[in-house]
Formats: C-alpha cells, structure tokens, sequence
C-alpha cells in the first residue's frame, strides 16, 4: 500500500543517575553552606507512540500521531548529599497524551511547505503544580519551509504554543497563583546527505 505507512514505537522505562554539585544560600545572619557534591536518580516513564502517514498523491503527505507517556511512575526524586540534606522532589504525576496532526506540500525543485497543529494533555495534577514545570493543557501550531539539494537541506519553522491560564489557591504542595503557558520558537535545521 504505497500510499499508506504505519508506525509504532515502543520505548521502556529507565532511570538516569545524575551527579553533580548543589550550592545554596541563606539569609544573613543564618550560616551559609559551601557547594557541595550531590546526586539524584530520575525515572523516565515507558512511551508508547502510534503513527499513520497517507498520501493521495506524490505531491502531499497527511500525517497523525498519538504519544502516550506513563509519568505516573515518575513519583519522587531525592537529591542525595552528605552532610548536608537538601530534600526530595514531589512530582506525583498522572499519565498523558500528545495528539498530532501535520500536512506537508512538496513543489518542484525540491521545495516544501508543511503545517502542523499539537494538543498536548497536562500531565501535572493541580496539588503538585510547581514554578518549575507549570504544565497545562497545551495547543501548539507550527509552519516551516524546507528544500533539498543533491546533498545538502535545510529546514526553517515557527512554532506558537500556548496553555490556558490554571490557577491553585490555598495548596500547601504547590505555590498559590495562576500559571498560563506562552511560547514563541524559530528553528532552522541543515542536514547533509553522503
């Protein structure tokens, strides 16, 4: 089926072991703490992502994705220092999804437009929203333009992204106010063929 392509991918759980130094200070007149070696462990969730490609005719491809990520198992990640303890890192987060959608117009002599749209499910329940990752139900557009060479291409998209204002009052895991998600991005990407 020329027209039809498929796609699945299977990605495990692992865990990354990270080591690295941690500095903080406090307030005078409280005593200040030099650097100090630390180490943390993180879990990077099992994936699951599904693909389908179709094109009418040599000059189109229509394309749609859905990317699930267990961050169920992500839970806590202590940050490991000796003598001094820092702490351990909450996260309690619950599974999500990506769903994607894109279309690409192929010209004559190489040249290439494409589109694309994203909805991306908040993975990040309200009483473990944070500063750090204020995560939210995301929409994200994106155009770019393209052209290949014999052996070289490139590449160049905009990308928008923005997430609905989520607000969290009176919690005592995550910081009171209202989090909302805006994103601007340029990106230009050369490949060279041998």
């Amino acid at each position: 089926m020329e027209q039809h392509s498929l796609g699945l991918v299977y990605r495990s759980a692992t865990d990354m072991n990270y080591k690295g130094h941690v500095s903080f200070s406090l307030p005078p007149p409280l005593p200040q703490f030099p650097a100090q070696q630390a180490a943390m462990n993180y879990h990077f969730p099992q994936t699951l992502v599904a693909g389908y490609s179709y094109r009418p005719t040599t000059n189109w491809n229509l394309e749609v994705d859905a990317d699930w990520s267990d961050w169920s198992s992500l839970r806590d990640a202590a940050i490991q220092t000796a003598p001094i303890p820092v702490g351990t890192l909450t996260f309690n987060w619950k599974p999500s999804a990506i769903y994607e959608f894109g279309v690409t117009r192929y010209f004559g002599g190489g040249w290439r437009a494409s589109a694309g749209y994203m909805y991306s499910e908040n993975s990040v329940p309200t009483g473990f929203l944070n500063p750090l990752i204020p995560d939210s139900d995301r929409h994200i557009f994106s155009i770019g333009v393209g052209k290949t060479y014999r052996h070289l291409s490139w590449d160049a998209a905009y990308q928008l992204g923005y997430g609905p204002a989520r607000s969290v009052t009176a919690d005592i895991n995550s910081p009171n106010g209202s989090y909302e998600f805006f994103s601007n991005a340029l990106s230009i990407n050369v490949g060279w063929r041998f």
